[in-house]
């Protein structure tokens, strides 16, 4: 590939040795190149040939730099397409052939896609030429005339209609048919032609019918090979040359060069009206594509057919894709496009018929009036509100729809209408309003009285004044005042002559003097009211006045004699009581009150519920309240409550967990039976599960929780275990603070135990473990007391031992051993502090219970001396809680019997007493709060070294008092000073922790430290330990049991299985025993079977009672529950019944 393409005719002309260049043979086969650094205008230089190997990039750079130039070119005609004509000369000749003529074509193709190509606008014409006879104008839109001539039909069908014919390349006869359309071309438009060759042409030069047509003013373009006639493309093409006169590689180059220059977007442009058949592509059905408020158009700027909606419409056009523009918008022409090519009218109160074409059809709403091409709102003339009026909230806007409510003041009527508002006419409706006083009805001047008024027409706010004559009094008020809603503010007054009335004496009430209220009294009369013992009266006074107005001081009628005192009467304390097994109810009986009145009378007793004891209640709280009520409906109650509470948790069958499933894959789904729950109350229960049957679930142990719950709150739950294996040999265990180092290899898994920084296993626990593929079973094998680690700290106590004679007359008194040890532990114990207090953090004590022997000089043996009968007894052990310092002690009996062993026999028996004292001191340093082994560790060092220090303070201490001598009654014992003997100091843990190395490891959880036997050992089966370092395991909540030993937490902790229940381990979780079974015990492992030819109504039997008779189904009408006999002592007790069941 060359690396450089001639691509610029210009530079041509100018190239020295143009004669030379004339003489080169026409042959087709020479090749030229024009050097990049001759600049437009300068001499160029004929270049060597290319070589075959140049790089192709050189190619794509000079069309890239070619389409630059050209699309300059093009942008500037599309500038004037508004009037162009566009000539394009296609070389179809055989140089050229049918392929290449087809990338001509495409080239046109690409070119009119920048042109609205439209009889008003850009008009084409095509002409191929070949030979002289073969020159043909295929496409004419410039002299010729005729319907659909535009850019669909050009690009659709026209162009695709020409095909390749060869021949020679007669250029002349291309111009001059190109010469004669351009005849009819516009007055004022511009002209172009397009030379598309491959540069060599025959039958007459074509130079100057070009010039002639550039004369006339055409702008003429030539394209062509670069291995053609270079000369004659550049004198053919328009000025400058570089910008009208391309030569390309190839004619696969001429579209590269189209896409390059003419790929900028177009506007949509204008439109044209076609038959409905060219757009019957554009859908499925290939007709009727187009909504019926659409047509189809040709676009003059895309050369599509396209479905375009009328004016006043919008959408894509294609079938029930035409909308019409909403109400106060309208479209003046058929485009594409969207609600946003329908535009709205001038004013936001304008509106219009959906559908407008026009600004003509927006019309101003109702209520306003066109100002131009604006909408006024339409006002009505201003309101005042009436003479004694006002306008509802004191406003009263003029303006089309505003409304004005109209009111009176208080004490007026309004007359006319109460709203007005503002019409599209501009006048008000309603009828005109005003406000009318109010009167009240004309007053007469009473009898005997008098009547004076502020006003004679009696109207709002008159006051009328009522008086009467000597002896005459006024019923009714002296003064009226005519109100707002046109009424007296009280009755009509009248004069009636004074006299108190006569009534009639109230049932059970004494009037004194008897003869009060029999005839009318006069003022100033007095009756006396009372009752009988044991009643109170009530609505009066006990003394009633005629008063000089002529009316009793008080309502006689009123008063009354009643019995207000109410009857007593108890209720029993509140119930309650717990569900009998498995029964949703309790049978509860109370004693029924009973009530007393002050009346004597009989008094009546009502309960709500109406409940009578004994009674069956069920699940919940019932208030049952009894009243007490007397004649005179005084009434007293009293209430208590019976609540049945249901503590019983829902039973569960089927609670199994599947086998362990073994796979390859992270995850694998699961199933397994789901457990069954029921209960007592027989009412639904809530099931929860955090997995389902199918799930998947990764490697590992998994636990899917069932949940129960009765209405009560109370809840069962289920575990069910999911394992997932990855291999026969996963470690089945994690141990606390360690974990598992692991190898494998083509037979097993060996596993190392290790602990967390600052962890240790206590002595004796294993760290190697084995699983072998084969079988799959771990060795040792998987128990529940499988170590775990616990923290260690550096040890912070030790002791050293000692050992020294004290010198005595005799020792055989056991009495007198004793008196001394205490003697000694009590002297020594006070001075054995001040030792270590050179170090005020190290805490030195004699250790309690010193041993002591009895040793007696005796010729009998052979050393002289045998432990006495003073020596070691049981009550004087030591037992300390350090192995090594243990295994001294237990020794020391021993090296005795052995001395024993061999006795000589003397023939007179003589001896001397000595007492060997054996007694341990101890020293402690604290530990810090936080971890430290550095400090802890020189904290250590200490301590050894303060009880190494000890022995020469304890050497000085014992040679003087009160350490030297003790006085013990009749006896004095003596320090024999040279006898102190010791051992090394020794480091030791205080119970919990045992030792390892100069380290005290804490027994991990599960486990205990046995005073006993100073070991950690396992929490029995039934207690459990979920701290470290403890002295006992805590015992299982009352009723509840472990199914293993070393358990670790109180949840391990499991209820025994309730009577009629049972399961594999007799704990929880319990299975209710099947159908022909009972079981009366706790915590059982299987259920009891019924007598032969007997079974249970249902599961979960307690008794043997609950196992009946039964006989074949064909016998029975229908199947009865169990019968149960009165209630005896608040147990029901099963009467014998037969019930049916089906024969399987």
């Amino acid at each position: 590939m060359w690396a450089r393409l001639a691509f610029c005719c210009w530079g041509l002309a100018l190239v020295s040795g143009w004669a030379t260049f004339q003489q080169l043979s026409p042959s087709r086969n020479f090749s030229f190149r024009l050097f990049p650094e001759a600049a437009p205008g300068a001499p160029g230089r004929l270049p060597a040939l290319p070589t075959p190997g140049e790089d192709s990039a050189a190619a794509e750079s000079k069309v890239e730099r070619l389409g630059q130039a050209f699309r300059r070119r093009v942008r500037r005609l599309r500038e004037l397409s508004e009037r162009l004509e566009l000539v394009f000369l296609v070389d179809e000749s055989s140089s050229v052939g049918q392929a290449n003529f087809l990338s001509e074509l495409k080239f046109v193709r690409k070119l009119l896609s920048d042109f609205p190509v439209v009889p008003t606008a850009t008009r084409v014409a095509i002409v191929t030429f070949s030979s002289k006879n073969n020159v043909v104008p295929r496409v004419d839109y410039i002299s010729s005339r005729r319907a659909h001539q535009h850019k669909c039909a050009l690009l659709s069908r026209e162009i695709p209609a020409i095909t390749y014919r060869g021949g020679g390349t007669y250029t002349k006869g291309a111009f001059q048919q190109a010469a004669q359309i351009l005849r009819h071309s516009r007055e004022n438009s511009t002209k172009v032609i397009f030379l598309i060759t491959d540069g060599y042409s025959n039958g007459g030069d074509p130079r100057p019918i070009a010039a002639s047509l550039r004369d006339f003013g055409v702008e003429i373009f030539t394209f062509g090979i670069w291995q053609g006639n270079i000369r004659e493309l550049n004198d053919m093409a328009s000025t400058p040359k570089e910008e009208h006169c391309y030569l390309l590689h190839s004619f696969e180059e001429f579209e590269a060069l189209a896409r390059r220059a003419l790929h900028e977007d177009l506007p949509s442009g204008s439109f044209i009206q076609e038959d409905m058949s060219h757009c019957s592509y554009l859908c499925e059905a290939g007709q009727d594509c187009c909504d019926q408020m659409a047509s189809c158009k040709c676009g003059t700027h895309t050369g599509q057919f396209e479905c375009i909606c009328e004016k006043g419409y919008y959408g894509k056009g294609l079938q029930y894709e035409c909308t019409a523009c909403p109400s106060g918008t309208y479209k003046p022409e058929g485009s594409p496009g969207g609600i946003s090519t329908c535009l709205p009218c001038p004013d936001e109160n304008h509106t219009s018929p959906p559908g407008s074409t026009s600004p003509e059809d927006c019309v101003c709403k109702e209520g306003y009036r066109a100002s131009g091409q604006t909408c006024e709102v339409v006002h009505c003339p201003a309101l005042k509100p009436p003479e004694n009026g006002y306008f509802i909230q004191n406003t009263c806007n003029n303006h089309f729809n505003a409304a004005c409510g109209v009111r009176c003041h208080p004490g007026f009527d309004l007359v006319g209408s109460s709203i007005f508002l503002c019409l599209p006419n501009g006048l008000w409706s309603g009828s005109e309003s005003s406000c009318r006083v109010r009167t009240c009805p004309r007053l007469r001047q009473p009898k005997h009285g008098h009547l004076s008024c502020s006003m004679g027409e009696m109207s709002y706010r008159t006051v009328c004044l009522v008086t009467c004559d000597e002896g005459y009094r006024l019923e009714g008020s002296a003064k009226l005042t005519c109100q707002v809603n046109g009424q007296w503010d009280g009755l009509e007054p009248r004069c009636v002559e004074r006299h108190c009335s006569t009534f009639q004496k109230p049932k059970g009430v004494i009037v004194s003097p008897p003869s009060c209220g029999k005839h009318l009294a006069k003022p100033g009369m007095i009756c006396q009211l009372s009752c009988r013992q044991g009643f109170i009266l009530s609505g009066v006074r006990e003394e009633v006045r005629c008063t000089p107005s002529g009316k009793w001081s008080a309502k006689i009628q009123t008063a009354a004699c009643k019995d207000v005192e109410a009857p007593q009467i108890s209720c029993p304390a509140d119930i309650e009581a717990e569900t009998q097994e498995q029964q949703d109810s309790a049978n509860i009986t109370w004693q029924i009150p009973t009530a007393k009145d002050n009346s004597g009378e009989k008094v009546s007793i009502h309960v709500y519920p109406a409940f009578t004891p004994p009674y069956l209640f069920p699940i919940g709280d019932v208030a049952i309240t009894y009243t007490a009520v007397d004649l005179s409906s005084n009434q007293a109650s009293c209430t208590f409550h019976i609540k049945v509470i249901d503590v019983e948790p829902p039973s569960i069958d089927r609670c199994r967990s599947p086998p362990p499933i073994q796979v390859s894959e992270k995850e694998h789904p699961a199933t397994w039976d789901e457990p069954q729950f029921s209960d007592n109350s027989g009412a639904m229960l809530a099931v929860t599960r955090s997995h389902s049957p199918g799930d998947l679930f990764p490697h590992g142990e998994t636990v899917v929780r069932y949940t129960a719950t009765d209405p009560s709150g109370n809840n069962r739950t289920c575990d069910i275990h999911i394992v997932i294996k990855g291999s026969p040999c996963e470690v089945p265990f994690t141990p606390i603070n360690g974990d598992f180092i692991c190898t494998q290899d083509n037979t097993g898994v060996n596993c190392t135990l290790s602990c967390l920084e600052g962890y240790d296993f206590t002595e004796g626990s294993t760290d190697k473990y084995y699983c072998a593929y084969e079988d799959g079973i771990w060795r040792p094998p998987y128990s529940t007391e499988w170590p775990d680690c616990a923290i260690k700290r550096f040890a912070n106590h030790g002791f050293k031992s000692f050992e020294m004679l004290y010198k005595a007359t005799r020792c055989d008194d056991t009495d007198l051993l004793k008196k001394f040890s205490e003697a000694f532990e009590t002297t020594l114990g006070k001075m054995v502090p001040s030792f270590c207090s050179d170090a005020d953090d190290i805490d030195c004590r004699l250790e309690d219970l010193t041993k002591k022997y009895c040793l007696e000089y005796n010729y009998d043996y052979e050393n002289g001396f045998a432990i006495g009968p003073g020596g070691w007894g049981a009550a004087n052990r030591l037992d300390y809680s350090y192995d090594d310092f243990l295994d001294t002690i237990r020794e020391a009996p021993t090296s005795a019997g052995k001395a024993r062993s061999s006795r000589i026999k003397r023939s007179a028996p003589l001896s001397d007493h000595k007492i060997k004292l054996i007694f341990n001191i101890t020293a402690s340093v604290p530990l810090p709060d936080e971890r430290n082994d550095t400090l802890e560790l020189e904290n250590q060092q200490r301590l050894i070294k303060t009880l190494e220090t000890i022995t020469n303070r304890l050497k000085r201490t014992l040679t003087k008092e009160p350490m030297y001598s003790f006085q013990l009654a009749s006896e004095m014992l003596v320090a024999d000073s040279n006898s102190l003997e010791t051992e090394k100091a020794f480091l030791f843990c205080r119970p919990g922790s045992v030792l390892r190395g100069r380290m005290c490891v804490n027994c991990p959880l599960g486990t205990y430290y046995s005073l006993e036997h100073s070991v950690c050992e396992s929490c029995l089966m039934g207690s459990y330990q979920d701290e470290e370092g403890q002295l006992e395991c805590k015992l299982c909540p009352t009723g509840t049991y472990t199914e293993y030993l070393h358990s670790r937490s109180s949840s391990e902790c499991k209820a025994q299985c309730k009577q009629g229940t049972y399961s594999s381990n007799g704990l929880e979780t319990c299975e209710s025993c099947p159908l022909g079974s009972y079981q009366p015990a706790f915590g059982s492992r299987g259920c009891l079977s019924c007598p032969e030819n007997t079974s249970t109504v249902k599961r979960g039997a307690v008794d043997i009672s609950a196992c009946g008779g039964y006989q074949s189904l064909r016998h029975c009408s229908f199947c009865k529950p169990p019968r149960f006999s009165a209630w005896k002592r608040g147990i029901f007790s099963a009467k014998p019944y037969v019930y049916c069941v089906q024969r399987m």
